[in-house]
């Protein structure tokens, strides 16, 4: 199982949605929405049109709706509301550092008739005791680590719970500035690792975002396009192609540099066979027509390639 970890904006849901329906087929591809941002409402009814099974978090870490126990947004705009009549989804809650064993209690006791999922962000103080909660919780659907937040000693307190263990790691190394990102980066090998070697029963990412929360984008003085990939050894890398560095540095015509960066992408995709999702038909949709959609649409192009492309993995 995949579990592509998403802070939902606008263009990540759009990504959720324009996924190919295949992708989901036996819950292979499970996404994690946090919701960041004020609900908008038609987003997410749009998931539940494609009756995808996903992970909603109840208290985000980060944005504007982050709460340490739940976020009564969420409750009355989605789990209240919109998913009121839709049971393909589970709650998620968070350990996050002011987390306490009774806001995990009120957590369980309040969503009695949902499915939970436990997504460990931070290693709690006393494991053992929320161990004995959550290996009682009979709702209890999946427990989640962060790679790199926990160690092996903490993940096997949680070894009673019967619910399945997921490793998330985040991949993506993210630069300040779009100049900085080199030709090709090492991703992970976490798709070949996580069951044999880590014993988990299931994987995830942040995809080509990355685990750091920004609100948004500065100004766009180099344009890089994002493209996750493989090597010779089957680990998965990102490309990463730019547009010219200007001195000095300019912001204007943001479609031209989107052109030069596609361009290159483009020269890539023309090298290889083996990168077949909707998003690589998009960009190449994108370099026939010259046309620019925004640097938020790039985006999501590729984050729909991104979980197309390790679903081929599965």
């Amino acid at each position: 199982m995949y579990f592509p970890y998403l802070r939902a904006k606008q263009y990540d849901l759009a990504a959720i949605f324009e996924v190919k329906d295949s992708t989901y087929k036996n819950k292979s591809v499970i996404p994690v929405i946090e919701p960041v941002t004020k609900i908008v409402e038609k987003h997410y009814k749009r998931i539940l049109e494609k009756g995808i099974h996903f992970i909603l978090v109840t208290n985000p870490m980060v944005g504007d709706l982050a709460s340490v126990s739940f976020s009564k947004t969420i409750i009355d705009s989605l789990v209240t509301n919109v998913f009121k009549d839709y049971e393909n989804y589970t709650l998620g809650f968070i350990i996050q550092p002011d987390t306490s064993l009774a806001d995990v209690k009120t957590f369980i006791t309040r969503f009695p008739n949902n499915e939970h999922a436990f997504i460990h962000f931070h290693k709690f103080n006393d494991a053992t005791k929320l161990a004995e909660i959550i290996s009682a919780d009979k709702n209890n659907k999946y427990n989640i680590f962060i790679d790199g937040n926990i160690g092996v000693d903490y993940v096997e307190e949680f070894s009673s719970s019967k619910a399945p263990d997921i490793l998330i790691s985040d991949g993506f190394k993210k630069r300040s500035k779009n100049e900085a990102y080199p030709e090709e980066d090492f991703f992970y090998d976490l798709h070949n690792r996580y069951a044999i070697d880590l014993n988990y029963n299931g994987f995830g990412d942040f995809t080509i975002i990355g685990a750091q929360f920004s609100k948004g984008g500065g100004p766009a003085y180099v344009v890089a396009i994002h493209l996750t990939d493989k090597d010779k050894h089957n680990n998965l890398v990102v490309k990463h192609f730019k547009s010219d560095i200007l001195s000095p540095p300019s912001s204007v015509d943001p479609g031209g540099k989107f052109n030069q960066a596609l361009k290159r992408l483009k020269k890539h995709l023309d090298a290889t066979s083996h990168l077949n999702t909707s998003g690589v038909d998009e960009y190449k949709d994108l370099h026939t027509t010259g046309h620019y959609p925004g640097l938020g649409i790039v985006k999501k192009i590729s984050i729909k390639h991104h979980i197309e492309f390790i679903h081929s993995f599965l």
